[in-house]
């Protein structure tokens, strides 16, 4: 079994007398455990870590479904956890929470969330794959009328761009 002058490095014992005192030690020498040994991370690897965490918890709340508590508690991820974002490493949050937004019907928001992540790696097929879901997801809700989808205004303050009649100048073509 171990003692405690083995366990531990004892300065000063209280029943000898004091020591002349002895020359200055660094501080890596005092300190008994390095902060590797103590957390477990090394240099570099706190983002990581991070971004781990993170996806655990958002992972655990979407098993509860709990799409209101990942929006609340990560949105916008510029401003919640700006070190992922400043490494580069914000998109895979970024794609859940517009997962999560999406099962929110806040599909507008969900979808310009996942534009950005494409730009940023626009070779992510999951990012892309997820995208496509949002906008499907988007349209069959407004097929069962859960969401109004109004579009964008088109010249003349008109929401539809195009005409819809047919005339002899487009020959029954709609555009």
């Amino acid at each position: 079994m171990a003692t405690l002058e083995s366990a531990a490095r004892i300065i000063h014992r209280p029943e000898t007398p004091s020591a002349p005192a002895a020359p200055a030690e660094t501080e890596s020498q005092t300190d008994l455990f390095t902060q590797e040994e103590l957390f477990g991370v090394k240099k570099g690897q706190y983002i990581k870590k991070a971004r781990s965490r993170v996806m655990a918890d958002i992972e655990s709340l979407s098993g509860n479904c709990r799409w209101q508590d990942i929006v609340s508690l990560y949105h916008p991820v510029e401003e919640k956890l700006p070190e992922l974002d400043q490494a580069d490493l914000a998109d895979m949050v970024k794609e859940k929470i517009a997962s999560a937004m999406g099962h929110l019907k806040q599909f507008d928001d969900a979808i310009s969330l996942l534009a950005a992540c494409i730009r940023n790696h626009p070779d992510n097929f999951y990012t892309r794959s997820s995208l496509a879901y949002t906008a499907y997801s988007s349209l069959f809700a407004a097929k069962n009328r859960e969401i109004f989808l109004a579009g964008a205004p088109g010249p003349g303050g008109s929401i539809w761009p195009m005409k819809t009649s047919p005339g002899p100048e487009n020959c029954g073509r709609t555009g």
